[in-house]
């Protein structure tokens, strides 16, 4: 693994170590509302407890769960509140909040895989 860029944020909640949270509006690191979640804020490194300080992977390649299979090179997306991660979905015209790209294959729920945080939209075509 190699985080290139790690801040530190206050957690919102409690966060569960190698899924990906969201920053609310007071910049404090959160678990995602839901899947294809806005706001990414990056990977958290370690579980934090509700108030306490959170390291939080925002560039590089990190360990993630994985929510389901996929292969190496897909494009993924925040999979539920569990902060998790699955392939972007195909349905047309659809913005796809993008988080990062798989750099390995993941077999099942709870898998985990490395993947490069490389945030974008992906928006399928109509």
């Amino acid at each position: 693994m190699n985080p290139i860029l790690e801040t530190t944020h206050i957690a919102a909640n409690a966060l569960t170590a190698k899924r990906c949270v969201v920053l609310d509006n007071n910049n404090k690191a959160d678990m995602p509302g839901g899947a294809n979640a806005a706001r990414f804020g990056g990977v958290c490194q370690e579980g934090a407890a509700q108030g306490a300080p959170a390291r939080i992977c925002r560039i590089g390649e990190v360990e993630v769960t994985a929510a389901a299979a996929f292969n190496a090179g897909e494009e993924l997306m925040i999979a539920a509140n569990t902060g998790k991660v699955q392939k972007i979905g195909a349905v047309a015209a659809t913005v796809y909040n993008v988080v990062g790209i798989a750099v390995e294959s993941a077999a099942a729920d709870g898998d985990i895989v490395r993947m490069l945080i490389a945030p974008s939209t992906h928006t399928t075509p109509a």
